[in-house]
């Protein structure tokens, strides 16, 4: 354009919404010099591949305007969740809502009941997105106070209250005729490559391109369990959206790693960088989620637009605009005219940027003193009875009932007695005096002098003395063979590691349950032992799953004590939707033997057709023998049927983990049985293994798992770990083993909700 027109000196300034709002600021950041600033309204900075906050703003601004308004839309799709569950229900709904595709119609495969619910929340998202905005429609119609309107007034069921929703959202697209529902004509519609014809917009399948290779921006239901939507769209349908559309190539992994890419390429929100831009954001708009909201910079300076919605400020002038739109529209008109004036900037925002190095929290500089003969006794659980373990004893987020690494009890070995080192409650608060006594065991017997230390570190685990002696462990070969000292020391709060409480109530307070504790816990170990043997030692750290990752960060916070990290199978990138583990699962079993993966596919289909119906729930509780039962007038919960599920394929996840695999397949590919059949002796046969009892059935009440998992410590320092594991992962790791992978062999039943 600047040769075009001979535009000599002229400066540019760069506009846009929405995503391009984006393109606006990335551009004055990827190039500076070609223009003079850029105006990026409700930007979404940020790509994000589960993008769950959507929703949570469009509950927030239904919630505020009308707290009646947003309970009915829960009690609306809650009771249209329980109607989902039934032939008579889903005739019902394909009734209320005009289904172009009834329900009886259709095969009910995850996709068309996660389709279902979308097309159906979609209206609130519209309403939200677009609350107010000056431009026609919806300066005086479609927002949310004109449906919460109609979901507040009359005396109509919640569902029908939906439905005319429904109705009324329908003549921003000419006008209710019947609600398209069906998964698949969608599918159809997004793959057509044509740009002609009327009622076709081409641009559907274009923007559904760039979320599936670059942005991601997936609105689900994973934002939590008491959203007012349910727990009705995860990840998965959009992942299965992407692959049905474009190929296979687009599965889970691939959407994830191209936003990655596209995080790596423009920065993240919070480290935007362009000078001479103006980020406006509405506080209504679910997309301000994604953008840039706070700036430390005179020349990046960002706005959040208190009760506006999207790209508000770029609409006319109106009578009713709120006062930030007025605010905002005259701080975009004096940056321009700086920007016009002022000598041209063709820098990003100057920052010094060190190379990332770890940088360790200042711990106290004062620990308690060693001194046995007044240090407080430790609590010895493993020395207490306990009323047996047996319920929800099973895999937990990845965990065995027996731990991640556990060894078989030897006789053959003299035990060595265990030993305590006095730790601090807090390492970084020097003020806080409390301290409890951690237990490590010492083997000594194969040291040389001037020989190295190696330390197992305890995870998530009671320890025992095995670890340093008598189970041939390869720390334990090696520290044989070149002479070094073994120690093997308990991760605080489990087994003999009491932090706090009393014999009968251990462990009353989990805040200091963290790796990042447990670290310095390790240091201070070092430190005390290298002062106990008045020498420098060379220690070398082992550990196992997430023992290992201690061993990794130890070295990595700490290389002045240690001298190298041993971590078998550590996973060090924290992550809150491990969806990854069951696509390993599937892909272990299907290399062992493609007939057990296709069997165990062909299982989990049938399970999730027989729980859309209240005999095939009945079915379901007669052959897994669940305990409570299901009949034919339970009122099962999605949270029930998500429960049973996680159970079921929690025995494929454990069986493959540690090394079974053999043991599923010798059922699964068996095919003299009903693959039903097949799966329930299976799930008979590892409960029967956990438990160390004869099988009495599947525990299948998630309110009772909560329950006993708030007691657990009362049933001994086994039980106890799988509490205090839950804690951290809600507290650090995520971890989460859903189904949001997209196709996969256990379906979607089970979503990081």
């Amino acid at each position: 354009m600047n040769t075009q027109y001979n535009l000599k000196g002229a400066r540019w300034i760069t506009f846009g919404g929405s995503y391009a709002g984006a393109l606006s600021l990335w551009f004055r950041q990827q190039y500076p010099h070609l223009v003079a600033g850029a105006v990026g309204s409700s930007a979404p900075l940020d790509a994000e591949f589960d993008f769950w906050g959507y929703l949570e703003v469009v509950e927030d601004a239904l919630r505020n305007h009308s707290s009646a308004c947003a309970e009915n839309v829960r009690k609306g799709f809650e009771k249209m969740t329980y109607l989902m569950k039934t032939r008579e229900g889903r005739d019902q709904l394909s009734k209320i809502f005009v289904l172009k595709a009834p329900l009886a119609d259709l095969e009910l495969s995850y996709n068309d009941i996660q389709y279902f619910f979308m097309v159906l929340y979609e209206n609130f998202q519209m309403a939200t997105q677009y609350n107010e905005v000056n431009v026609n429609p919806f300066n005086n119609a479609f927002g949310i106070k004109h449906v919460c309107d109609i979901m507040t007034k009359g005396n109509d069921d919640s569902i029908k209250k939906i439905q005319a929703v429904n109705v009324y959202m329908a003549d921003l697209h000419g006008g209710f005729k019947h609600t398209d529902n069906s998964y698949d004509d969608m599918i159809k519609y997004l793959r057509r490559e044509e740009f002609d014809g009327e009622n076709f917009d081409s641009g559907a399948r274009s923007w559904t391109w760039q979320t599936c290779t670059e942005f991601g921006y997936y609105q689900t239901t994973d934002g939590g369990p008491k959203g007012i939507f349910g727990d009705v769209t995860p990840l998965s349908v959009f992942v299965n959206m992407c692959t049905d559309v474009f190929g296979k190539k687009f599965n889970a992994n691939y959407i994830e790693a191209a936003v990655r890419a596209t995080q790596r390429h423009y920065g993240s929100a919070e480290d935007f960088d362009a000078t001479n831009v103006v980020i406006p954001n509405g506080s209504v708009d679910p997309w301000h989620r994604l953008g840039k909201l706070v700036s430390y910079y005179n020349s990046v300076v960002t706005y959040l637009i208190e009760g506006t919605a999207h790209c508000a400020e770029m609409s006319p002038p109106g009578p009713n605009d709120k006062p930030g739109l007025k605010t905002v529209r005259e701080i975009i008109r004096e940056n321009i005219a700086k920007w016009l004036t002022e000598p041209r900037s063709q820098s990003t925002v100057l920052k010094t940027k060190p190379v990332m190095k770890t940088v360790m929290p200042r711990a106290r500089t004062t620990y308690p003193k060693q001194e046995e003969e007044t240090a407080e006794k430790p609590i010895l659980q493993s020395q207490m009875k306990f009323p047996p373990w047996t319920r929800h004893r099973r895999m937990f987020f990845g965990r065995p009932p027996q731990g991640f690494v556990q060894p078989p009890k030897t006789v053959t070995e003299e035990e060595i007695e265990p030993q305590f080192i006095t730790q601090p409650f807090d390492h970084f608060n020097s003020r806080d005096q409390r301290t409890f006594r951690q237990k490590y065991y010492m083997n000594d017997e194969w040291a040389k002098p001037d020989g190295p230390m190696f330390l197992l570190i305890g995870g998530e685990a009671p320890l025992d003395s095995q670890w340093v002696k008598g189970f041939g462990f390869f720390h334990q070969v090696l520290a044989e063979k070149i002479g070094a000292t073994v120690f093997a020391l308990e991760h605080r709060y489990y087994g003999d590691s009491v932090v706090g409480g009393t014999a009968t109530d251990p462990n009353p307070d989990l805040t200091y349950l963290s790796s990042l504790q447990a670290i310095y816990d390790v240091a201070h170990f070092i430190r005390t032992m290298d002062a106990k043997m008045n020498r420098r030692s060379k220690w070398i750290t082992f550990g196992g799953s997430y023992a290992g990752c201690l061993s990794l960060w130890l070295r990595q916070g700490f290389p002045e004590l240690v001298r190298g990290a041993v971590a078998s199978s550590a996973p060090v990138e924290v992550k809150l939707d491990f969806y990854e583990y069951l696509e390993v699962t599937e892909r272990s079993l299907r290399r062992y033997q493609p007939i057990c993966a296709e069997n165990t596919a062909k299982g989990f289909d049938l399970l999730h057709k027989l729980s859309l119906t209240k005999s095939g729930r009945k079915k379901l509780s007669d052959t897994f023998t669940l305990r409570p039962p299901w009949n034919e007038s339970s009122i099962v919960s999605d949270v029930d049927i998500q429960f049973f599920f996680n159970a079921i394929k929690n025995v494929y996840q454990a069986m493959v983990q540690t090394g079974y695999r053999h043991e599923v397949c010798r059922f699964l590919a068996n095919e003299t049985n009903p693959v039903l059949h097949n799966m329930a002796k299976l799930n008979e046969r590892i409960i029967q293994y956990w438990t160390g009892r004869r099988f009495n059935g599947t525990d299948n009440s998630y309110t009772d798992a909560v329950e006993f998992y708030k007691v657990a410590q009362k049933h001994g320092p086994q039980a106890a770990s799988a509490r205090l594991w839950f804690w951290q992962t809600c507290t650090e790791f995520g971890y989460y083993q859903s189904t949001d992978t997209g196709y996969n062999a256990f379906g979607s039943p089970t979503p990081l909700r």
